[in-house]
């Protein structure tokens, strides 16, 4: 299967008709609105996609209609000629071994997010709204939170998760099961004071082990 090249018209018809009900309760909370030319590049994929790696999305808006399954990086931080903003939306499951989001990017799944080695979620202005679980090694979202409408499990991390309608952040904040100093001593980093959120891609991208 291949994108499809679609009208922001039509995109934004297939997000209001597909989907659970729920998702589009969430979406709705959303100002999904941008300035063209940047809100007018949509792809769509009327489908699942498995792939060995997904390392750029097609467009500075991209929809799944079906399970993401990927065996190495998923990364929404480079879309076409466009470094931030706009939406990636999965109608479906998302399975990746790595799972980074973008500076204002917009990420919603209809259905589980598990990353087995890590989420970074750090970006600036960013969402991400998981309808179902969220499973990871290490989740990385300091300052940014992921709204979850199930269960979170983080083994170690920076950052936390809160329920989809949360009315607390602070009583009802899902931590990861190591706290934040034991985590950072996890990373194969010389300084966790501040860790910008290139600097896990940039390992990656050069075949070195996040992880010690």
């Amino acid at each position: 299967m291949v994108f499809e090249k679609v009208t922001r018209a039509v995109f934004d018809e297939l997000l209001a008709n597909d989907g659970s009900a729920r998702f589009r309760r969430e979406l709705a909370r959303y100002d999904l609105g941008s300035d063209p030319p940047a809100r007018d590049d949509c792809a769509v994929l009327r489908g699942p996609l498995a792939a060995s790696d997904f390392v750029d999305v097609p467009a500075f808006n991209t929809l799944v209609m079906g399970d993401l399954t990927v065996d190495g990086l998923v990364d929404l931080g480079n879309a076409g000629a466009f470094d931030e903003g706009g939406l990636f939306v999965v109608l479906g499951n998302v399975a990746c071994t790595v799972f980074s989001t973008g500076f204002a990017k917009g990420t919603f799944i209809d259905g589980n997010l598990e990353a087995d080695s890590l989420i970074l979620n750090a970006f600036d202005d960013s969402a991400l709204v998981v309808m179902g679980n969220l499973r990871t090694y290490f989740f990385y979202g300091r300052d940014i939170w992921a709204e979850v409408g199930g269960k979170a499990e983080m083994h170690y991390g920076d950052g936390y998760c809160l329920p989809i309608g949360y009315t607390s952040a602070g009583a009802e904040a899902i931590e990861p099961l190591h706290d934040r100093a034991t985590s950072l001593r996890r990373l194969n980093l010389d300084n966790t004071d501040y860790i910008e959120p290139h600097r896990f891609l940039d390992l990656i991208s050069s075949g070195r082990p996040v992880f010690k």
